[in-house]
């Protein structure tokens, strides 16, 4: 059994099932993703530096236990090498997208996670779909990969047993007949 420190209270269990057994407190996400994103910011700074010749090749800067105590300078030194790191890095051609050391990417993968977690990204328009035709589960979900040629999206089933796709049209008679059969009296 975990204990929360103050006050000596079980952990609640956190994940779908229960699986993680950590104690959480109020701010934690939010500590975690600043802690994340500083660490990213340390290992950038470690990088160019090195590769500046600042710092030697095998230097390693000591763990830091509290990473956003540290932010104010890593931005300062990142800021000072900034020109530089984005057109004599050697990663500085690579093509923006995830997991490369395109200096100008990894920033702006920082900058896209911290509109997520303060929800001020552009949010997809939820709507509630009728149950899939198929299953008849509420997995119906409008496709982002799919997309017709006047970019209408397909209609699919999240089910792995059923994953049925429909057109947005097949999709919308299928409304209009689901419709009809509530509105039809009861004989």
């Amino acid at each position: 059994m975990h204990l929360e420190a103050l006050y000596a209270t079980a952990a609640k269990l956190t994940g779908t099932i229960g699986r993680i057994h950590a104690a959480s407190w109020p701010g934690q996400a939010a500590m975690l993703f600043v802690d994340e994103i500083v660490s990213g910011m340390e290992e950038l700074q470690a990088d160019i530096l090195k590769l500046r010749g600042i710092w030697a090749a095998d230097y390693e800067p000591a763990p830091v236990v509290r990473n956003r105590e540290n932010i104010k300078g890593i931005t300062g030194v990142l800021l000072a090498h900034w020109e530089w790191a984005m057109q004599k890095h050697p990663a500085a051609d690579e093509p923006y997208g995830q997991g490369n050391a395109n200096p100008g990417s990894q920033v702006s993968g920082w900058y896209r996670a911290a509109l997520r977690f303060t929800k001020q990204d552009e949010q997809r328009e939820v709507k509630r779909l009728a149950p899939c035709p198929g299953c008849r589960g509420p997995y119906l979900v409008e496709s982002r990969e799919l997309r017709l040629v006047n970019d209408q999206p397909y209609i699919e089933c999240r089910d792995p047993d059923c994953q049925r796709i429909l057109t947005s049209a097949e999709y919308d008679r299928y409304v209009k007949e689901l419709n009809a059969a509530i509105l039809r009296p009861a004989a």
